[in-house]
């Protein structure tokens, strides 16, 4: 089991959090602290999930799978942030290119994860 910190998928997200930090502390108070609070908020959310995912080889799909839910809502309130157009297109285009990144990431995880369950399972039998 690999440290979580050391993970493609984590340091990507990480990566996405601190660019977020830096790219909506001049926004107005209302959005700073709603809006760009939850998106994240959010991405913590999912890291944890991935710390989870790593520590856990009995629930990791689950873990997985609930990182990859709270990935829809962080993006969701990313392309909101800049459809209201509090983010310029750079910005919007070089995170959600993180974003996508990690999603395929997960999905990659998930799926290798499900086959190793499955042989796992097999060679029980």
């Amino acid at each position: 089991m690999a440290n979580h910190e050391s993970l493609p998928v984590y340091k990507t997200l990480y990566n996405a959090l601190e660019a977020i930090y830096v790219n909506t502390s001049g926004l107005s108070y209302e959005i700073q602290f709603s809006l760009a609070e939850r998106i994240k908020t959010g991405v913590v959310d999912v890291m944890f999930s991935i710390y989870k995912a790593n520590l856990e080889q009995d629930n990791r799909v689950m873990y997985i799978l609930d990182a990859r839910d709270k990935m829809v809502n962080v993006t969701l309130r990313w392309k909101l942030l800049y459809d209201l157009e509090y983010i310029n297109v750079d910005v919007y285009n070089a995170i959600n290119d993180k974003f996508t990144s990690a999603i395929k990431q997960l999905i990659s995880w998930q799926s290798y994860s499900q086959f190793i369950d499955e042989k796992q399972n097999v060679n029980v039998k």
